[in-house]
């Protein structure tokens, strides 16, 4: 099937009226039917996810499909690149990338509108200078919320178990969202607002029906009209329809009033966005029942509740640095000698084949052609050759090499070139870093690349090989994760030791060598921390090489419990990176 864009979204076949879909479906879904987009060829594909979750999947109107061009249609028969990736995704076949995730699809989506009609609805809701859920879920934490964590308080009322509660318990992510709107508007040209809002009351203060007089030395604070203050935008398209189900849930369950003395901020915001026609009718389109049509079925009490001090606007605590001060880590190293653990460096087994021959490569392969400094350029050449070189030794004819966290394109991009006959996948989530790279592969005439512009989880096709430069913080230890499920070979070169935190998926320490001596979760934070000491001509130095050299023993430690043969060397020359330690791992079928 060749298309020069397919959209792919998850859905499964109910019966002759209606479909099953999930949740990021449907919000898509509803995006597209109120910015009135249909020319953009969806396929709706079951990927074998328990759409019958009734907690997890909706049904919608079979006729949706021919209202915003829809097809039914087996993932055997989508491209490659497209089945790839976890929906939603978009493949655009002319530049060779696959966008992933909620928020990347939708922007797209919507930058295509405005492109072919110039619609000025869909290019307001792109924010100012585009700027609306531009940034990754990975690093923003409102992007996570409005793509991922609203989604939980959906499932969480939709749980049968919350009807056998005596009182109902509102889902904190709905306590975030209404915390959020009581917080004063920070947005790029709030004083011209300020003044805006203020010259609007002081005409209403003229009017002979108004007995208010604004205060002309002082700017009011702005409130919330919108999510992301006073303009629509993609924030408020998306987190709607997850709103929508959560209040409709809870007004199945308890009276309106009680409701919006709850949420006094979120029914406002819900009520201005449902007022809207457009909403109106994505809301008849999708068979979603207005709020105001929702009958009580039961007679509940909202638990009272406290509103979360965080803000959305703040930077979470949870992805801040530790503070770690007058710690010393000389006892947990003597900890982990006593127990045989050192760094324990090998030669570069790739030092032979350095340096490449720069020169004789096309200008766009060098870093420079894609927008490098020049002042960096000589120490990143270093860099890239060195993870270039050990890559390569462990290729072969048509396998499959993925660059996680490609940024530029730097690494990729030489492989890509010195190994055509293989297939080189690059993945990463920024908008203008995948820009900058596929300008360039373009521009090379590279027919052996893919390009994914998401967050790492969303690629889950099969490879052989997996490289990383400088994936930063517990993003190396996703990239190494990532690997071992695939049982590829890895090279890779950690960064921002000090940034490592454990997650859903990964807890530290790695390794059962370190947790049998005797570290602990706080005793690692600290490792990492002095870890991050690694700058030249600084007293901690030697110490922090150290401890880097100790943190990626516990990362070479866990994938030889997978049955790896791992080595742990540096980079040549040594100082071409105050971060130049190399993971080297392969799969060994004898273990």
């Amino acid at each position: 099937m060749k298309r020069d864009q397919l959209l792919m979204l998850s859905a499964s076949d109910n019966d002759a009226d209606s479909l099953e879909v999930p949740l990021c479906t449907l919000i898509v879904l509803y995006s597209f039917s109120i910015c009135g987009i249909g020319d953009i060829q969806v396929v709706l594909v079951d990927i074998g996810q328990s759409q019958h979750d009734n907690q997890r999947s909706f049904t919608v109107p079979y006729d949706i499909l021919q209202k915003l061009n829809c097809t039914l249609m087996d993932k055997e028969v989508i491209p490659k690149p497209l089945s790839d990736c976890k929906p939603p995704a978009v493949y655009l076949t002319d530049k060779v990338t696959c966008i992933g995730g909620l928020a990347g699809v939708l922007r797209w989506a919507l930058s295509h509108r405005v492109a072919c009609t110039a619609d000025p609805f869909c290019r307001a809701l792109l924010g100012f200078r585009g700027g609306s859920l531009a940034a990754c879920s990975e690093s923003s934490l409102w992007t996570s919320f409005c793509e991922i964590d609203i989604h939980r308080a959906v499932f969480k009322l939709r749980n049968p178990k919350v009807l056998e509660e005596s009182r109902v318990q509102l889902p904190e992510e709905l306590l975030l969202l209404e915390a959020h709107l009581r917080q004063p508007v920070k947005t790029h040209n709030i004083r011209r607002r300020q003044q805006q809002v203020l010259k609007d009351a002081r005409r209403a203060a003229l009017s002979p029906a108004s007995n208010k007089c604004p205060n002309p030395e002082t700017l009011p604070e702005l409130e919330h009209r919108y999510v992301e203050g006073f303009d629509h935008t993609l924030a408020d398209v998306v987190l709607f329809p997850c709103v929508h189900i959560c209040l409709t849930e809870l007004r199945s369950r308890v009276i309106h009033e009680e409701l919006v003395s709850a949420l006094p901020l979120t029914v406002k915001w819900y009520e201005r966005i449902a007022a809207d026609e457009r909403s109106k009718q994505a809301l008849d389109a999708l068979g979603l029942v207005p709020l105001s049509s929702v009958q009580q079925k039961q007679r509940m009490a909202i638990e009272e509740a406290e509103l979360p001090r965080d803000s959305l606007y703040s930077t979470h605590p949870d992805r801040t640095r530790p503070r770690i001060r007058h710690k010393d880590p000389a006892l947990i190293v003597q900890r982990l000698e006593k127990a045989g653990v050192v760094p324990n460096l090998q030669p570069n087994p790739g030092s032979d084949s350095l340096p490449l021959p720069w020169h004789a490569y096309p200008s766009l392969v060098h870093p420079l052609g894609g927008g490098l400094p020049s002042d960096r350029a000589s120490r990143k050449c270093q860099q890239i050759e060195n993870l270039v070189v050990l890559a390569l030794r462990r290729t072969f004819d048509g396998c499959t090499v993925v660059d996680f966290c490609s940024g530029g394109g730097h690494v990729g991009i030489v492989i890509a070139y010195l190994r055509p006959d293989c297939s080189v996948v690059m993945i990463e989530n920024k908008e203008e870093s995948m820009r900058r790279a596929r300008d360039r592969i373009l521009a090379l005439g590279l027919c052996n690349v893919t390009l994914y512009q998401c967050n790492m989880d969303y690629y889950i096709g099969d490879f052989d090989v997996g490289v990383s430069l400088h994936a930063c913080g517990v993003a190396t230890d996703l990239v190494l994760r990532k690997c071992i499920q695939r049982r590829a070979a890895f090279v890779s070169c950690p960064c921002c030791y000090g940034a490592m935190k454990g997650t859903a998926e990964v807890s530290y320490p790695l390794s059962k060598v370190f947790r049998e001596a005797g570290m602990s979760e706080e005793d690692y934070v600290l490792l990492c921390h002095y870890a991050d000491r690694t700058e030249r001509d600084t007293p901690t130095c030697q110490q922090g090489h150290h401890c880097m050299g100790l943190v990626d023993r516990d990362r070479a430690s866990n994938a030889e419990e997978f049955g790896y043969s791992v080595v742990l060397t540096q980079m040549c020359p040594a100082d071409c990176s105050p971060k130049g330690l190399v993971l080297l791992g392969t799969w060994d079928k004898a273990k």
